[in-house]
């Protein structure tokens, strides 16, 4: 089946059991989606790379390899470099390991492990080649996705303090839901 949503990333068609219900369905949910993922890259705070990246860190964060293979494939098209793309890869796998962690302090709340090293390395983030900021916004959208308040807080902050502004990091986040949600379709 023909699917609306994947042909935006130019995704081969598959089989993709809850996309072919809901086209099946004629659900207004597919044209939701395909008009959410179109809107990512035509942001008016983000530039279509920037947007690129930050989606595609999302989609590894989710562990959707067609969404991700998708991202990659239209970052090429777009001329964006394999080294910025390996920056978003590296970074959608990175703050799924630190959001795990943090997460789990900041739920426990536990003083104690508060002051445990955490004993990861994370020199990607010292001098991404993206750029400190678009890799601070994408970190933010990833602990978006998985729900760690401590990093979202922390990578907000972070952002902000490098000059973004908050429309930024709203559709950072924007662009966050629309993978994410669009990662429980194509499985």
């Amino acid at each position: 089946m023909n699917h609306a949503i994947l042909e935006e990333l130019q995704i081969e068609s598959g089989q993709y059991e809850l996309m072919d219900l809901l086209e099946e369905g004629k659900s207004n949910y597919v044209r939701d989606n395909k008009l959410n993922l179109k809107s990512i890259f035509k942001s008016r705070h983000l530039t279509e790379e920037e947007s690129v990246l930050i989606a595609l860190s999302c989609a590894v964060s989710t562990g959707n390899k067609v969404l991700a293979g998708g991202l990659i494939e239209r970052g090429r098209k777009a001329d964006i470099g394999a080294d910025k793309l390996a920056d978003a890869v590296a970074c959608g796998s990175l703050l799924s390991v630190n959001n795990v962690l943090y997460r789990f302090r900041h739920m426990v709340g536990h003083d104690q492990y508060d002051k445990m090293p955490a004993g990861l390395r994370m020199q990607i983030m010292m001098n991404p080649v993206m750029g400190k900021e678009l890799f601070e916004l994408a970190s933010l959208a990833v602990s978006a996705i998985n729900g760690c308040e401590s990093c979202i807080k922390s990578h907000e902050s972070s952002v902000l303090e490098l000059g973004s502004n908050k429309d930024r990091v709203f559709e950072a986040v924007r662009i966050a839901s629309v993978i994410r949600g669009i990662s429980t379709l194509v499985i």
